[in-house]
């Protein structure tokens, strides 16, 4: 007789694994605090900032300083570009002392100087967003590639959880901030990014810098054809979002960037929904949920044009959600398929900010050639189109594997691991189950971790583990990590 898949033994299992899946998430916190705590202060102080549609009409009682946004957009972009072309030699660079105190530095200065003419008018800075925009791009680029090079080395897991808890932590400071007074608001905002990069700073430090650093340069993966073009479709959609909404509100009102705010939390804990207890993939958390959401903001926004607020919000969370996964893909190709993090997370926010800087040029050409308003619904409806269509091309079963193209065919993942494991047991008799329990040790995950992903008993684990020490004549975990990666 057979079995129905929905069986209470079934449901039973799900509920389990569930709540297995909400533990890890848990466990991935409390092993980054550090780094959740970052990702916070960074999230409140660029969504404050510039990545939001509704920061360009923040109002009273917190006023976000302005920036030129075209200077800030080109900084954003050319900084990408040095890091994407030159990532070799911005790795050695990096691990200098003073790197990330420099990267601090700029984001502080070009904060402080953003805030100090809008508060003190007496005291004019001339051309200071332009200043300001300059100094918040380049260390603005720079903190994000050295957080994703944190990311390749941790994975995909704990990218997701503290990815998923600093966006939240981040907009509730924002709301905390809108209660605070004004200057302990600006003084919070100016530190932020500093206090970001020391956070991050002291999560390094339980990396040797020799592999830290060293991550992946030695790797030659192809250009990911998809993924850029999926990065470029999100920052044109991102772009024409935030003009048009500019261009509906011109007159802004504390409703819309309270709700973008909102909006931002709720994107981060939808996607907690989706992808921890549900265990949903990355990639069709990104073409199934994320892109269709983003296209209903625009559909609303195509039906019904005066209501900004209500369209600004939808778009915003599904801008969060997918922004939150490209950083778990960003992890996954550098930590899973091996590429540099600075050549993968420069390319993926190149073309991220390359379509915002498209959008912001086609939307300006259009009210010029038209002589007259933006042609809201016509925007609209063509990128609602648009966002469906990239995700109907472009979602395949064998992304995750390929890396959307930048993996060889019969260069993968899979391959990989299967010809290691052929390796492991012809030349040093390992059995297949001493074999799992060694790939995931030369990860660098402990053995409770193995035990948990094998679902076998701890002691189990540890048992394996002296046979496989004993088998390949090592003493340490580093050891099997140094012979595994001989292997490659």
């Amino acid at each position: 007789m057979k079995t129905q898949g929905n069986t209470p033994t079934s449901k039973k299992h799900d509920a389990q694994s569930a709540r297995r899946e909400v533990a890890r998430f848990r466990r991935s916190l409390a092993e980054n605090p550090s780094i959740c705590a970052s990702l916070a202060l960074y999230w409140f102080w660029q969504i404050t900032l510039f990545q939001s549609p509704a920061a360009t009409l923040w109002t009273a009682p917190f006023d976000a300083p302005q920036l030129s946004h075209p200077t800030l957009l080109a900084a954003l972009a050319i900084s990408y570009a040095a890091l994407w072309a030159l990532h070799r030699g911005a790795s050695k660079v990096a691990r200098r002392a003073w790197y990330l105190p420099v990267i601090s530095t700029l984001m502080l200065c070009g904060t402080a100087i953003a805030i100090i003419p809008l508060r003190q008018s007496a005291l004019p800075l001339p051309h200071a967003p332009i200043a300001a925009s300059c100094l918040i791009g380049v260390g603005s680029a720079a903190f994000v590639v050295e957080m994703g090079r944190f990311f390749a080395k941790t994975g995909t897991r704990s990218a997701l959880s503290t990815g998923i808890a600093g966006a939240i932590c981040g907009t509730m400071l924002l709301s905390l901030c809108n209660m605070l007074p004004t200057a302990v608001s600006d003084a919070l905002l100016t530190v932020s990014p500093a206090i970001a990069c020391a956070l991050l700073a002291t999560a390094q430090r339980d990396f040797r810098k020799d592999r830290y650093y060293t991550h992946g340069l030695n790797s030659r993966p192809n250009f990911p054809p998809r993924y850029a073009v999926t990065c470029l479709v999100q920052g044109l959609a991102f772009g024409f979002m935030a003009d048009t909404v500019s261009s509906v509100s011109r007159q802004g009102s504390i409703a819309l960037p309270v709700l973008c705010s909102i909006a931002f939390l709720a994107g981060a804990a939808l996607l907690a929904l989706t992808a921890i207890p549900l265990k949903l993939d990355f990639n069709h958390l990104l073409y199934k949920v994320g892109h269709p959401l983003m296209a209903i903001g625009f559909l609303l926004l195509c039906c019904v044009p005066s209501n900004a607020t209500i369209c600004g919000f939808i778009f915003t969370a599904g801008y969060c959600y997918v922004y939150i996964i490209m950083t778990c893909l960003n992890a996954h190709f550098s930590h899973d398929l091996g590429c540099s993090p600075g050549w993968i997370v420069a390319l993926s926010t190149f073309f991220l900010v390359a379509g915002q800087i498209a959008a912001m040029l086609l939307f300006d050409s259009v009210i010029w050639l038209a002589s007259a308003d933006a042609p809201t619904a016509e925007i609209s409806a063509i990128m609602a189109f648009a966002l469906p269509m990239c995700s109907l091309v472009f979602l395949d079963e064998k992304n995750s594997s390929s890396g959307w193209g930048a993996i060889c065919p019969g260069q993968d993942d899979t391959d990989k691991r299967s010809s290691i494991a052929k390796k492991l047991s012809s030349d040093f008799a390992l059995t297949p189950r001493e074999i799992d329990v060694a790939l995931i040790l030369a990860k660098g995950r402990s053995k409770e971790r193995a035990a948990e992903e094998l679902h076998l008993a701890r002691e189990t684990v540890k048992t394996h583990a002296a046979n496989i020490y004993r088998k390949l004549a090592i003493h340490s975990q580093q050891e099997l990590i140094d012979l595994i990666e001989g292997l490659l």
